[in-house]
């Protein structure tokens, strides 16, 4: 009798061993035997699967313990949380940890992702394809993880339409405050995308690897933003922290230290063929500041930044507060219709052969606006498709500021900078607007425009074209065809200055 009891009770013991570690073990918070495996497959399809309840719309598993898979896990299709608490989750080397496919939305908090395994295909430790499928990874880690591409993480778009308006789906990536250590790949040794939308923010790349490119990120096509992170110590054939093989790519805000590169291109970045964008930011800070900032060298005295490639921003740049020359080399900056391109805030700015397109402000200078005694010179430049609010379409120079009289009877003095100015040589306004002043230019303060043409601009209020308040300079052997305004195209109230 004794003998059978003990021998019931190995037996229970041995069960619940098993569930624990079948399938990569079970949420210790739920029932013992509602495995990781059971509560996705529940999760998906909103009914009881074994020991685990049926799932919801959306689904929070909570991990309560360490992980190790013993087998792979199913796909992710529905929509789950992964409350991570600080454990891990290991792949053991062998298993891809979450396959999210088919319209899956999957967010990871406070989790670590350990030895996942991809094998030949896309994201050792989360892969996303097929269908428009999310992924949010907040306060997480992801280490020691394989694949062929994307080493922690693989995004794809699947060349498929989907849905009844024909629209094709893709793949929707952001990352915060996040680290990615020691995965491997041939290509994208943390992050693979491919024709997907992704934001990196506030996150660390530290000794990844890819045997071909993209020692940390790799980038195919998709718009893609980085932001706030730190690169260091990643290692790839070329491009050792990133490799830009398309897409439309913003870098904000990165450093970049100790990357390196088995072959000739990019330590730190590289951008194949002249494919996808790059934006200007960290070369205008790195020029304010002569400082090295991200992959910038440091600036000097007055800088020269030589513009490669067409790019249209996605964030506003910094000031100008520095001495910066913009050669376009024939290619266009555009706004977008949503970001002013430049602000000269007390620096000096020239922009040679360059079109600036698209700028918008809802205040002044839909392209540029100079403010505090700065200074700007335009030559063999275009503007087109400018909007700003208030004042100048396309360039707003302000030369005054305002000082305040102590006396309640005595008006306040209008100060006009003795540096402030703006030079135009052989240059086109076409079709730039503002709401109120100055179609093309609004300026106050010392103004000299020559061998330009202004078409098609539009103020509401006064100037047409150019309107100048309180201004010393000229405008000559320049032509002005169909700008409109309540009154001419062109409207001056001179004043003297003092040199």
């Amino acid at each position: 009798m004794i003998m059978r009891r003990l021998s019931q009770y190995f037996r229970v013991i041995l069960f619940i061993a098993v569930a624990a570690l079948f399938a990569g073990s079970a949420a210790p918070a739920l029932a013992s035997v509602c495995t990781l495996a059971d509560h996705i497959k529940a999760a998906n399809t909103n009914t009881a699967v074994s020991f685990c309840p049926a799932g919801a719309s959306h689904d929070i598993i909570a991990i309560a313990d360490d992980i190790t898979l013993t087998e792979s896990l199913p796909p992710i299709t529905g929509t789950i949380t992964i409350e991570g608490g600080g454990h891990a989750i290991s792949g053991a080397g062998l298993f891809r940890i979450f396959d999210v496919q088919d319209g899956g939305r999957l967010t990871i908090r406070q989790l670590t992702l350990i030895n996942g395994n991809g094998g030949s295909l896309y994201g050792g430790a989360v892969r996303l394809e097929q269908g428009d499928t999310h992924l949010l990874v907040e306060d997480s880690t992801f280490r020691n993880n394989t694949a062929r591409f994307g080493g922690a993480i693989g995004a794809r778009r699947q060349s498929r339409f989907g849905g009844a308006s024909g629209a094709r789906s893709q793949s929707s990536v952001t990352i915060r405050n996040s680290s990615f250590i020691s995965n491997s790949a041939e290509i994208g040794g943390a992050i693979t995308l491919a024709a997907s939308e992704a934001t990196v923010e506030s996150s660390s790349f530290r000794q990844n690897l890819a045997r071909s490119t993209g020692g940390a990120i790799q980038t195919y096509s998709g718009e893609i933003a980085i932001n706030n992170s730190t690169l260091f110590s990643n290692v790839a054939g070329a491009g050792g922290a990133i490799y830009v093989n398309g897409g439309d790519v913003a870098l904000t805000h990165l450093t970049m230290l100790d990357n390196a590169a088995s072959g000739p291109a990019g330590a730190g970045l590289r951008r194949e063929n002249r494919r996808g964008r790059l934006n200007l930011y960290n070369s205008i800070i790195a020029a304010n500041s002569n400082q090295a900032v991200g992959n910038c060298p440091a600036g000097t005295s007055h800088d020269v930044i030589t513009i490669t490639e067409d790019i249209m921003l996605r964030l506003p740049l910094p000031p100008i507060t520095g001495t910066i020359t913009i050669e376009g080399g024939g290619h266009t900056i555009s706004g977008d219709g949503k970001f002013r391109i430049f602000l000269v805030n007390g620096g000096n700015l020239t922009v040679n052969n360059l079109t600036l397109a698209d700028g918008f402000s809802d205040g002044s200078g839909g392209a540029i606006h100079v403010r505090a005694g700065g200074r700007l010179t335009v030559n063999n430049s275009a503007f087109t498709g400018n909007r700003a609010g208030l004042a100048g379409g396309a360039i707003d120079l302000t030369g005054s500021t305002r000082q305040a009289s102590s006396d309640p009877n005595v008006s306040d003095r209008v100060v006009y900078s003795r540096g402030s100015g703006l030079t135009v040589n052989d240059s086109s306004f076409i079709e730039n607007r503002s709401g109120s002043y100055g179609g093309a230019i609004r300026a106050v303060n010392r103004t000299k425009i020559s061998n330009s043409s202004f078409i098609k601009n539009t103020s509401r209020q006064s100037g047409g074209a150019i309107n100048g308040r309180e201004v010393s300079g000229y405008v000559v052997n320049s032509t002005f065809s169909g700008n409109r305004r309540t009154g001419s195209a062109a409207r001056w109230s001179s004043a003297a200055m003092s040199p």
